[in-house]
């Protein structure tokens, strides 16, 4: 099998993913590494630029993209978005409080400890059958060209909400996982554009939200991308102010959900690609 392809080259500048937030950065080394899925890709070792070293990192294709005018724009749209959701939140002053952190510029509300409120080994424990999927998955979408077919027959919302009625009755953890379920959700529309999609599927994305912009992607997408997301989860969960016992307990749900996920793994994964147009792998991005 041919070596994953190398898009960009060293000491080049970028703008790279973050969360649903792109950044200035440069990259400064590239390999040919492994995923979270187990399947090989091109990596890229970047530092965000005015961003304390501490916090460079490698990264795949799926978070980066070329520093142009059509991209800026991007960013700047992003930012605006950001900005305009819940603007007086306390969601919103802690990721300010992060990027400052990571940043290395000081934070008034903090104690000057740079990564006080990061949480550095938070782990997600992905079944075995569900990782195999994760690279089924890779595979039909960058060695075969096909795409998840859209909207997905079990969107994510149906999907959750079948493993919440699997739990009715049993109290404490139902009402616990009524909480998680709608932080997921959350966690997944604000997600899937910035990092759970390979290149080859963001012509489809785009046109989806050039259709409607308000649709929940929940309602859009199906299990294979939720998967992606808890790849993500450990990353994202880092950056969180939850104290250690809620996050014990966050940790304890997400298994159950993967649980559940791998126990009916038969049903929810059902073929559901189709191959993409002649046109379509035309324009796609590489």
């Amino acid at each position: 099998m041919a070596a994953p392809a190398i898009h960009y080259a060293a000491e080049e500048r970028v703008l790279c993913y973050h969360g649903p937030q792109m950044y200035d950065a440069k990259i400064k080394e590239t390999r040919v590494g492994v995923s979270a899925s187990g399947a090989k890709e091109a990596q890229y070792f970047v530092h965000y630029a005015n961003w304390n070293k501490s916090w460079d990192e490698w990264v795949n294709d799926s978070r980066l993209m070329r520093y142009n005018e059509a991209n800026l724009q991007k960013q700047k749209e992003l930012a605006a978005a950001s900005k305009n959701k819940n603007p007086g939140s306390k969601r919103k002053k802690t990721d300010e409080r992060t990027i400052k952190r990571k940043r290395g510029e000081k934070d008034d509300g903090a104690d000057g400890d740079d990564d006080s409120g990061l949480r550095p080994d938070v782990r997600i424990a992905i079944p075995d059958e569900l990782k195999q999927r994760l690279v089924d998955d890779w595979d039909q979408i960058i060695h075969k060209n096909k795409l998840v077919k859209l909207p997905r027959k079990l969107t994510v919302t149906t999907l959750l909400n079948n493993y919440l009625a699997s739990l009715k009755g049993k109290g404490r953890q139902e009402h616990i996982a009524r909480e998680v379920v709608a932080g997921l959700k959350v966690y997944f529309d604000e997600c899937l554009g910035a990092i759970l999609l390979y290149k080859f599927e963001r012509p489809q994305y785009q046109e989806i939200i050039e259709e409607d912009a308000d649709t929940s992607m929940c309602d859009v997408y199906g299990p294979e991308h939720l998967m992606r997301l808890f790849t993500k989860l450990p990353t994202l969960l880092s950056h969180t102010q939850i104290d250690e016992k809620g996050l014990a307990q966050l940790t304890t749900s997400l298994h159950d959900v993967l649980k559940y996920v791998e126990k009916n793994a038969g049903d929810i994964f059902a073929e559901d690609y189709e191959v993409a147009s002649p046109s379509y792998i035309k324009n796609a991005p590489n």
